[in-house]
């Protein structure tokens, strides 16, 4: 017998702290693929079924095209956007993601649950937090969090 392994090795343990740490290196990848304006390619990290969720939405957002369309919106929104993520929590096939989200409202901001606003010039921040459930490499949920009420506030209305 080994002498240096006196302990039992928890291989669930270490198999759960690696699935994490995929989850957390995937979820910093797809707002990397936002913040460099590669939205090719982050969609391609979406599920064709994935459904996208936002606060007070009366629409749904499926799939790649639903990716594709909310990215467009806060891109005409805030062509400047940017994520800066602020923390990652990964428990079982899911991230919780807390990032600051700032830019210049330059554009038309049409988003789920939200009034239409037309440019104010201001430029914001906000923290935000999504959580990502992915299921084999893919994302199969996205669910979106903000205060859309302080949102409001700091855009002017």
């Amino acid at each position: 017998m080994n002498a240096l392994w006196t302990e039992p090795v928890d291989y669930d343990g270490l198999r759960a702290a690696v699935t994490a740490s995929r989850i957390e290196t995937f979820a910093r990848r797809y707002y990397a693929l936002f913040n460099e304006r590669r939205f090719d390619e982050a969609e391609t990290l979406v599920h064709p079924e994935a459904i996208f969720i936002y606060p007070d939405a009366q629409e749904e957002f499926i799939g790649r095209a639903g990716y594709r369309e909310l990215a467009r919106r806060w891109e005409e929104a805030f062509p400047d956007a940017d994520l800066s993520i602020t923390d990652v929590t990964v428990v079982g096939d899911s991230a919780c993601t807390e990032w600051i989200g700032t830019g210049t409202h330059l554009g038309t901001l049409d988003i789920p649950g939200f009034p239409t606003i037309a440019a104010t010039l201001r430029t914001v921040q906000l923290p935000m937090c999504e959580t990502l459930r992915v299921v084999e490499g893919l994302i199969v949920e996205s669910r979106l969090e903000f205060d859309a009420e302080e949102l409001r506030r700091r855009l002017g209305f």
